[in-house]
């Protein structure tokens, strides 16, 4: 089983039990990146000759295997990755559980596009503090984390905050950051409006989480605020109702 999340990643994700459980084979070549946290990690690469999500299959597959540590503790965890996301065409998540693959669904006249892609990374656009933002999209991250790139665009707002610090785990590990807490920001995705309540500035620029071209990391506390989430690449639009 693999999870339904989208993160700042190209190629999709197993844990070693899991890639052994499919009998798929491991390069022997280990390979280094960053994960959430900024610490580095190792896996090595597998091949699915056929991968099937709902309807649609696959052929020749590339996964990342990791050993099965952090938040990849649970053997059955893992990441659906932009090439086969991008695949399906569509996914529509439900907060009474279901998950609708592949279906558009037809367009408000109101909806316009808020999604675009930077280097591989699907990234929302929508509006703070009257500004029009960027951030990277996370449905694997329980919290969403502003960074330094907030800091610099809301300086006068970010200065009446408390000075904190928070925790930001990823693949590598875990590391705490000074940040400031904010009593909340608000945000429009699209025509929904959301509130990040404490919303948390950490200050950083993580590049896996936002921190070359975002004001910070959109996670499930904001995403799920509506009761459907919907994200179609055929008109490149993420909808929250």
């Amino acid at each position: 089983m693999i999870s339904s999340s989208i993160r700042a990643r190209c190629t999709s994700v197993l844990t070693d039990r899991e890639a052994k459980k499919f009998g798929l084979t491991l390069s022997g070549d280990i390979k280094i990146a960053t994960g959430a946290s900024g610490d580095t990690y190792t896996f090595r690469t597998a091949v699915a000759k056929t991968v099937t999500i709902g309807a649609t299959s696959f052929r020749d597959v590339s996964f990342a295997v990791l050993e099965p540590t952090g938040p990849f503790g649970d053997a059955e965890a893992g990441i659906v990755g932009m090439p086969l996301l991008r695949g399906l065409g569509s996914i529509r998540w439900s907060k009474d559980g279901t998950v609708d693959l592949g279906r558009s669904t037809p367009q408000a006249p109101q909806d316009e596009p808020n999604l675009v892609f930077d280097r591989g990374r699907l990234l929302p656009k929508g509006e703070a503090l009257g500004k029009t933002v960027l951030m990277s999209l996370d449905t694997g991250a329980t919290t969403s984390d502003l960074n330094a790139n907030f800091a610099s665009r809301f300086p006068a707002v970010v200065q009446q905050g408390r000075k904190t610090a928070q925790d930001i785990t990823g693949v590598g590990g875990t590391r705490t950051f000074d940040a400031v807490e904010l009593p909340e920001v608000a945000f429009a995705i699209g025509p929904a409006r959301v509130l990040l309540r404490p919303a948390h500035v950490t200050l950083q620029r993580i590049t896996t989480i936002g921190g070359e071209c975002c004001i910070g990391n959109a996670g499930l506390d904001l995403l799920t605020q509506g009761q459907t989430l919907s994200i179609d690449f055929s008109t490149m639009t993420l909808r929250l109702q």
